[in-house]
């Protein structure tokens, strides 16, 4: 019933618009100011995150993530842990390709047992789940993944991962970015009723938000999505917030899958960058145009 829009050309805002309704049963109109669900747009954010740590010098993206001396350590599930899973870098989760928990290497878990906490679900993961690839060696989108670059971000920052992501966002006047609540008792000021279509009805509001965070938790304005877009564009005509090294990682895919990125995905023959998300209820993306 409702969408927003928002357009920028060279680095500057061209074209902002809220259409339709976001609440059909008041009749409330969608305005620029409506936040909406990223869904996976917000694993952008997340690789953003992870890069902009590593330019601080605070991250290496070539370390292991699990085990002696890697970035999580012995935090999550019990040791020791098997070979494939020793050998997953935060690289590897960038690129979606851990070789664990996408649909064809162990099944996407991130929506099961809701009510666990992050450790109590991740020391269910790795204690339950296969590890059938050597990582780097099958692309396989998996959400489990990206939440669990948000535990690196929490454990490198010292900071919830909604705070640093919104400190990262400070320099940008972005003031809508936030963290998606469960149940529409739980939504954000100036958020859309969500809506589902067909068998997605049952599930609009029954997400395992805020837990699923880093994966497709935020929420924002098209135009605070925008401005986060053109900070990260590589362009000229404004500032970003990573530098070109860190850029450059953040547009270049993995050896196994050549149309994504960290976080991003790549249509190298059309110097476009995009990414899209979908949840019950929402559908959200962005497209960089050379």
């Amino acid at each position: 019933p409702g969408a927003s829009l928002a357009v920028s050309k060279n680095g500057k805002l061209v074209y902002v618009k809220g259409l339709g309704k976001a609440n059909t049963s008041t009749g409330e109109l969608v305005t620029p100011s409506h936040r909406f669900r990223l869904a996976s747009v917000s694993k952008t954010y997340t690789g953003v995150a992870i890069l902009k740590l590593a330019q601080e010098g605070k991250l290496n993206i070539d370390s292991k993530v699990f085990g002696t001396g890697g970035v999580l350590g012995n935090d999550y599930g019990t040791g020791p842990y098997n070979a494939n899973l020793s050998a997953i870098t935060v690289k590897h989760l960038l690129h979606n390709t851990p070789g664990s928990w996408g649909a064809s290497t162990g099944g996407d878990v991130i929506d099961q047992n809701p009510s666990y906490t992050y450790k109590q679900l991740f020391d269910w993961i790795i204690n339950t789940r296969p590890n059938p690839k050597t990582p780097g060696t099958q692309y396989d989108y998996t959400n489990v993944g990206f939440n669990l670059l948000g535990r690196i971000i929490e454990k490198v920052s010292g900071k919830t991962y909604t705070a640093y992501i919104q400190e990262m966002l400070s320099t940008l006047n972005d003031a809508s970015t936030d963290i998606a609540g469960k149940t529409e008792l739980d939504k954000k000021s100036n958020e859309v009723k969500y809506y589902g279509q067909g068998n997605d009805v049952p599930y609009v509001y029954a997400m395992a938000f805020p837990r699923r965070d880093a994966d497709g938790g935020l929420i924002a304005t098209a135009k605070d999505l925008l401005k986060f877009v053109n900070a990260v564009d590589g362009f000229n005509t404004r500032p970003d917030i990573l530098n070109s090294a860190s850029i450059t990682t953040l547009s270049t895919p993995s050896a196994v899958f050549a149309s994504y990125a960290c976080g991003l995905g790549i249509w190298s023959a059309e110097n476009l960058w995009f990414n899209y998300g979908s949840l019950p209820g929402t559908r959200t993306g962005f497209m960089r145009h050379n």
